[in-house]
């Protein structure tokens, strides 16, 4: 990636010796060869960029792969009652961690590429045109300041976005998972009105997280445009004043176009650094999320039959609010037993405790006779 910075800094530097020195004196020799190496440092600069684009691809996407399959081994190991939702899980394994690994891609080149460039066009610029480089020191300072007020103020918005997509997620999965007990009790309309108010919110979210950066990108390159206009008219009332030559001028307005370059590149990181910090707290969340100890069950025999019983069963994600709440029934063996409600009415709830998704439940669970506590996973599963 330096490689690539370097090379490309030396452009403009080249033109102005090739306008200057070359065409100024009628030397087409020294234009030639100056062309010639031009050439050779545009190639180079080509091979070094290619080269750090693959590597950064090739590394985003095996954090994404990584960070996906460790979350989703965390998922699914939790035994933790009030463990974050399936729907925002999937949120965060997909949508969340896309946003860092395209974060991650873009750094991997725009976080070296961008500050060298803008710092060595800076730094080329002032050592070319001493008498212009003011002009840059004017305007950078503002674009900064500007830049962090816009990345500061956008974070909120994205976070918000962030859980709009949680909920849009959630209604999603609870309408596709319900469909029979919508249509059982005839809850089209309503589920139809919530789904258009979640998908309402998160489109007012996404806008006001968009809005938030939009005007970045074009005052940029509104200020760095006014600048290159403010060097030709000054840097020609100098050029015809005889204090600073033709090529001079031509290669500050080349490096303020690679600066101008840079910049807007760093304002499509921030742009997904605004989001990728948002995304990167939720994934954090889920990381750091303890797996619980599946109890080894002490049963020395595996139940004989299939019966199940619940006895005085209560159960709830936040203990002041049960969601089964002194539940008592007993299914024999090779019997069926049909359970019907509304989404959140505790169906799943219900089937996590018999299979032992949940141990940290009030009451017994027995299959075949025996304390589900007492058997190990493979034998309640078996069962």
């Amino acid at each position: 990636m330096l490689i690539e910075v370097f090379c490309d800094l030396q452009q403009p530097t080249m033109m102005a010796d090739i306008v200057d020195s070359g065409l100024a004196k009628g030397d087409m020799q020294f234009v030639i060869k100056t062309a010639a190496l031009m050439l050779m440092f545009a190639l180079i600069g080509i091979c070094a960029g290619g080269g750090s684009g693959v590597l950064g691809n090739y590394a985003s996407l095996h954090m994404g792969q990584s960070l996906r399959t460790k979350m989703l081994t965390i998922a699914l190991n939790s035994r933790a009652a009030g463990g974050l939702p399936p729907a925002t899980l999937i949120t965060r394994i997909t949508n969340d961690v896309t946003q860092m690994q395209n974060l991650v891609m873009m750094m991997t080149r725009g976080m070296v590429r961008a500050p060298m460039l803008m710092l060595g066009g800076v730094v080329m610029s002032t050592l070319v045109s001493p008498r212009l480089a003011p002009i840059l020191f004017v305007i950078l300072p503002i674009l900064l300041v500007y830049t962090l007020v816009v990345m500061r103020r956008s974070l909120p918005f994205y976070t918000d976005m962030q859980g709009k997509t949680d909920d849009m997620n959630r209604v999603m999965r609870e309408n596709l998972q319900g469909a029979k007990t919508i249509k059982a009790f005839v809850l089209e309309n309503h589920q139809q009105a919530q789904f258009t108010e979640t998908n309402n919110a998160l489109l007012d979210s996404s806008v006001r997280a968009s809005m938030a950066t939009v005007p970045l990108a074009p005052v940029i390159q509104f200020l760095l445009n006014l600048g290159v206009v403010i060097a030709l008219a000054y840097g020609g009332t100098l050029d015809v004043g005889g204090v600073i030559l033709d090529g001079q001028i031509i290669a500050f307005i080349n490096y303020m176009i690679q600066i101008t370059n840079a910049m807007v590149m760093t304002v499509n990181i921030i742009t997904a650094f605004s989001r990728a910090i948002t995304s990167a707290t939720r994934v954090q969340a889920v990381l750091s999320e303890q797996v619980g100890e599946v109890q080894v069950g002490s049963a020395a025999d595996a139940p004989q039959d299939s019966s199940v019983t619940f006895d005085h069963v209560s159960f709830g994600y936040d203990q002041s609010k049960p969601i089964l709440d002194d539940i008592s029934f007993s299914v024999p063996s090779g019997q069926w037993l049909g359970i019907i409600g509304t989404t959140g009415s505790g169906k799943s709830t219900l089937i996590n405790l018999l299979t032992r998704g949940f141990d940290d439940y009030t009451g017994t669970i027995r299959i075949g006779g025996v304390d589900t506590q007492q058997l190990d996973l493979a034998a309640v599963h078996t069962r």
